[in-house]
């Protein structure tokens, strides 16, 4: 498959409701593998730091985009969130959101309006220099997780995504 046919087949993969998870199994062997070389805690932000490392690299010349990639991939979903919701689609709260949305409108990403029904409300809405963006990060996106993936069979990355969403779920505030 093609990079961008493999990011259609596994879009509903990652947007579904992950299954139940199943109940946890003891064991020697088990604990073992979780807190030695494969602990997953240090697997993941060891890949992460490493997926940051290679976007730093290939946006060199729009520096601003790796500090503002989750709101502004938010706002290409759905552009025009109250920014309660925005923060809970980043998953992060208060300060943090209100210094990244600062920073849109400074470089003229984005703007704040206030809502006309509840003037308590600001929505944040991408300018057309944000919306320009969009096409960039995706391309760059693929490419990246392209190279990330490209040792892996369709089939494999579709289990790894299952078994990722799985796991997400599980660490969901409230689980």
């Amino acid at each position: 498959m093609t990079r961008n046919t493999r990011k259609l087949a596994l879009e509903p993969l990652i947007d579904d409701a992950a299954p139940a998870p199943a109940k946890p199994r003891q064991g020697k062997r088990r604990r073992e593998l979780l807190v030695g070389d494969w602990n997953i805690g240090f697997l993941v932000r060891d890949t992460h730091r490493q997926f940051r490392a290679h976007l730093r690299d290939r946006l060199l010349d729009e520096p601003h985009v790796l500090s503002l990639w989750s709101y502004l991939w938010a706002l290409f979903k759905e552009d025009g969130l109250a920014q309660n919701e925005l923060a809970r689609r980043v998953r992060l709260v208060g300060p943090s959101v209100v210094s990244a949305i600062n920073q849109m409108e400074r470089l003229g990403l984005a703007r704040r309006v206030r809502s006309e029904t509840d003037r308590r409300v600001v929505h944040v809405w991408l300018t057309p220099k944000g919306r320009t963006l969009e096409s960039r990060m995706k391309d760059v996106a693929a490419e990246l997780s392209d190279f990330a993936l490209g040792d892996l069979s369709d089939e494999e990355i579709a289990a790894f995504c299952q078994l990722f969403a799985r796991i997400r779920a599980r660490l969901e505030p409230g689980d």
